[in-house]
């Protein structure tokens, strides 16, 4: 899946390719893949999800790059588990649905450095340099 690429995603931010690169040796190590960050304890508590292991659906397995466009290559959580049911419903998304569901990556984690950068048009956009990537 499309992880990231270098423009402004949903909160206005540009996540550097080199950011994710540099922390992708910690992300194959201990990331997971979730639904909607709801595994991350901080969000976990801020939203009240009283399970958040409930949401996490697999594991990055490889992360590569073409040009500014980060990569991930995962496994989905299977099993007759309880812990695989979010995971079952992402891919019957996936293969089961005519057309395939949608699914959209977002990166998580925490920023560990940022600057701004000016847009030709005067804007001003807050672009991650660094990062505690650990989740997507």
């Amino acid at each position: 899946m499309e992880a990231s690429q270098e423009s402004p995603d949903l909160q206005g931010e540009i996540v550097l390719s080199k950011a994710l690169r540099e922390a992708s040796e910690h992300f194959l190590k201990f990331g997971v893949l979730d639904i909607d960050h709801k595994s991350m304890p901080e969000i976990a508590a801020k939203l009240g999800v009283a399970d958040p292991e409930m949401w996490v659906i697999g594991r990055p397995l490889d992360v590569r790059w073409d040009g500014d466009v980060t990569i991930v290559k995962a496994q989905l959580n299977q099993g007759d588990t309880p812990l695989a049911l979010k995971a079952d419903i992402v891919w019957d998304g996936l293969t089961k649905l005519n057309p395939p569901a949608r699914y959209y990556a977002s990166v998580g984690g925490g920023v560990k450095a940022r600057e701004v950068r000016i847009a030709p048009d005067g804007t001003r956009i807050p672009v991650i340099t660094a990062v505690h990537w650990n989740n997507l």
